[in-house]
């Protein structure tokens, strides 16, 4: 509006003053005056604009750092490799077997020149155990067998127990793995054509210890002694011979994470 004035309105100004009342000044000035006011506008959508996605970032940088604190510190170093999980945590179960999936054969003979006899049997054996705290874990076995007997007869085997073990880590690929449990047996047998067929059953205490081996994650190969004793055995209602096993067995499996405990 004032650059619209008329050229009269500087007139009865003071010398001094006459430059500013020039039109083309005074237009000149309005302009720079437009941009400047233009440009502080830009300037303070920009500080708001920033303002805004920052309040709006706030919730989610507090979530990160939270985690970030509830993590260990060996997990965030990004100068060191990923721990990965290792046998004997809380929260995993394990699938094993003392390998006996097996034929056996054996061989034996009586005095006064009695003819020897063998026989050839095959087991299974797979034990579950779970890790209800760091290294201890807790489970059961089961037991199928079935023996080849001379002159047609056969026997089978079925039994359960119980089994505690605990994780000695000696490293990252090694560890040493003691379990100790008590075991039931029912075994029942057919006699040869025109025979008696018999039954009976065990209970009996059962340690082992084995040196594992972890070439890769979830797996495991091990070896070591076993011990077995019966300390009950009975066979058509009557006390039957106990059984004292010692031995060295080769165990295999592997582990998974059930679940992930939050310490």
């Amino acid at each position: 509006r004032i650059a619209n004035l008329s050229g009269d309105w500087a007139c009865g100004v003071p010398t001094a003053f006459e430059g500013l009342c020039n039109p083309a000044r005074i237009r000149h000035l309005v302009s720079r005056l437009a941009t400047a006011r233009s440009l502080q506008k830009r300037r303070t959508m920009k500080r708001t604009l920033v303002l805004v996605l920052a309040v709006a970032a706030l919730p989610g940088l507090r979530s990160k750092a939270a985690f970030a604190q509830d993590m260990p510190a060996s997990s965030i170093d990004l100068g060191s490799e990923p721990t990965l999980p290792t046998f004997g945590k809380r929260g995993q179960a394990a699938i094993l077997s003392d390998f006996n999936l097996r034929f056996d054969y054996y061989r034996y003979g009586g005095n006064a020149g009695a003819s020897a006899q063998s026989y050839e049997s095959v087991y299974f054996d797979p034990t579950l155990m779970y890790f209800v705290a760091k290294n201890f874990a807790v489970g059961g076995s089961v037991s199928v067998g079935h023996s080849w007997l001379p002159l047609g007869e056969a026997s089978n085997s079925f039994g359960v127990g119980p089994r505690l073990g605990y994780n000695v880590s000696l490293g990252r690929y090694v560890s040493v793995f003691p379990r100790a449990g008590v075991s039931y047996a029912y075994g029942w047998g057919t006699g040869s054509p025109g025979g008696n067929n018999s039954s009976g059953y065990s209970l009996g205490l059962n340690f082992d210890s084995y040196f594992l081996f972890h070439p890769v994650q979830h797996f495991l190969l091990g070896l070591g002694p076993v011990l077995g004793w019966e300390a009950i055995a009975k066979q058509n209602g009557a006390d039957a011979s106990k059984t004292l096993h010692v031995g060295i067995n080769f165990i295999i499996g592997g582990w998974f994470q059930l679940h992930r405990p939050k310490d």
